[in-house]
């Protein structure tokens, strides 16, 4: 599985989702034309958030590359162990 694609992807469907809301809510029933202010302010509104994403996104991924190097880590300290004696 190529992560990079993966996560690319989950964040392109974030970012627009997070950037519909936020255009979406700065509207009221009378209000129905898009301006350029409201997409400025559904990206800067997409930008805030997209650190918090990419953690939740990330976190789980990190611990379980972190998880596979100390068992790695362990294989060989033990395979070493068994060497010398």
């Amino acid at each position: 599985m190529d992560v990079g694609i993966t996560t690319k992807a989950t964040m392109a469907t974030t970012i627009a989702a997070i950037a519909a809301q936020a255009i979406t809510t700065q509207h009221t029933i009378t209000t129905t034309i898009v301006t350029t202010t409201d997409i400025s302010n559904g990206i800067i509104h997409t930008i805030h958030h997209a650190p918090h994403t990419m953690i939740g996104i990330l976190t789980p991924i990190i611990t379980t590359v972190q998880m596979d190097v100390t068992t790695m880590m362990k294989v060989i300290t033990d395979t070493i162990t068994a060497k010398i004696a």
